[in-house]
């Protein structure tokens, strides 16, 4: 979920800093990130190009990396079932 805030950030020429704990999880969210680009610039539903995007969302796995953000965000998880937040 955070990769989807990431992008439509970026979309909106925001500059990105996509933090997560591993290198692993960071890189599975940008192949879904330029993933998604992609399929929108096909359809004609993207301003600029997907890598225009791409250059606009950095990734970390160090929290200090955050420390000059003008603005941070953290998706929670809803459990509908038990009608809570978890994490």
């Amino acid at each position: 979920m955070g990769s989807g805030i990431a992008q439509v950030a970026a979309q909106s020429g925001r500059t990105v800093v996509l933090r997560d704990v591993s290198d692993e999880i960071l890189s599975r969210a940008r192949g879904g990130v330029e993933k998604s680009l992609r399929r929108l610039a096909e359809k004609g539903k993207l301003d600029g190009s997907p890598e225009a995007v791409l250059g606009r969302i950095r990734t970390t796995t160090a929290l200090g990396d955050l420390a000059e953000a003008d603005a941070a965000g953290a998706p929670v998880r809803h459990d509908s079932q038990q009608g809570r937040e978890t994490d």
